[in-house]
Formats: structure tokens, C-alpha cells, sequence
């Protein structure tokens, strides 16, 4: 047994930290409420300092922490196979499916494949998570529509896709590469494509 020194409690020695600076090994603070309490406001007060922190450990743990959460998939593959049946369902997880069945027709068909999830917000977002075609009213949930179609030898890229609902990509021929994005113009090099440095910005 062990009192903690923050809330005068005491408490079991599993209830607190391990502290190898300590003669017992263990911290002084109780594991809760009292430290996970001191590591939650500490976390609110220095975000931006955790956040460069851990970005700094994971780049510098990449095969480490690859290698961990490959062990951890392979112990719990009931669990894993039941988050990405959820995920799946969602509309981001909808959204990260039908890029990846792009992204596989534009190998298969040997042309330029860049498109990221960043750039595909994007342009969704510049047309509101709506359809880009003038007067559509179907409120159907967009979809990637390629302008120049693949199977005429367009890209799957930033610069060949717009935001279509379900029936208007439909009603689109693979010969009609009417554009419909809204004309706009703004730096995306930060979104991941070195392809272009400008593109639509309100005007």
C-alpha cells in the first residue's frame, strides 16, 4: 500500500505509475484521478508541443511502430475485421473505398494516379459537399467523376476530378469532359501534389 502525496489517499501499489527514479519503483501520484487528471490539462495547456512531440517520435519510431501495430492486428483480427466493417459504412470510409477503386483503374490502365484524401476534401469542400453541376437539386451524396474519363486516358488526379451525385456522373457520357468545377484559384501545394501549383480560387 502506498498514500498518494496529491490526493492523501491510500491506495494499492498497481494504482499508481511505475517511476523507476522512486526507491519502490513507483510514482507518487495515484494513476487516477490524480495523474491521468495532471496529464490531461498538461496535454490542453501544451497541444502544440505534444503534437510536434509525437510527430517527432513517430517519424523517428516508424519501423518500430509499424512493426507493433502489425503484431497487434494479427492478435486481434475478429476486432479489426468488425472496425473496418464499421468504418466502412461511414461516409468517410465510403469516400477512402471508391478512391481506392480509382486509384486501382488507373494503374490497371497505365495513366497518372495522384489523387489524395486531402485533395479530394478539398475539392468538396470548395463546392460545399454538393454537386458541382449547375442546378442540381438531387441532394444525393457526391461522388468522384472524372472529367477527362480514364478509359479515354485521363488521370486520376486533382486536376481531373469534380465533385457529381450519383445520377448526374451517371447521366455523363465517357465523351462529354464538360467541366463543372466552380472557377477558383488557390495554392493546394500543401495538400500533397506538385503536379500544379495554382488552381480555382474564387474570382
Amino acid at each position: 500500500m502506498k498514500i498518494c502525496l496529491k490526493c492523501k489517499e491510500e491506495k494499492p501499489l498497481e494504482d499508481f505509475p511505475k517511476n523507476k527514479r522512486q526507491k519502490d519503483g513507483y510514482g507518487t501520484w495515484c494513476k487516477t484521478p490524480c495523474k491521468s487528471e495532471y496529464d490531461r490539462q498538461y496535454r490542453q495547456k501544451n497541444a502544440e508541443r505534444e503534437r510536434l512531440r509525437k510527430q517527432a517520435w513517430n517519424l523517428e519510431n516508424a519501423e518500430r511502430k509499424a512493426e507493433v501495430n502489425k503484431e497487434w492486428r494479427d492478435k486481434n483480427r475478429d476486432k479489426v475485421n468488425a472496425n473496418v466493417a464499421r468504418y466502412s459504412k461511414t461516409p468517410k470510409g465510403k469516400a477512402a473505398k471508391t478512391q481506392s477503386r480509382h486509384n486501382r483503374r488507373a494503374r490497371l490502365a497505365e495513366v497518372e494516379s495522384t489523387l489524395t484524401k486531402a485533395q479530394w476534401w478539398l475539392m468538396q469542400y470548395v463546392h460545399d459537399f454538393k454537386c458541382a453541376k449547375p442546378g442540381c437539386e438531387t441532394g444525393a451524396q457526391v461522388e468522384v467523376e472524372h472529367i477527362v474519363p480514364i478509359s479515354q486516358g485521363g488521370s486520376n488526379t486533382f486536376s481531373n476530378v469534380q465533385p457529381l451525385c450519383g445520377p448526374c456522373n451517371r447521366k455523363k457520357s465517357f465523351i462529354d469532359s464538360t467541366d463543372y468545377r466552380r472557377k477558383m484559384r488557390i495554392s493546394y501545394k500543401a495538400y500533397g501534389s506538385n503536379e500544379e501549383r495554382l488552381i480555382w480560387t474564387n474570382m
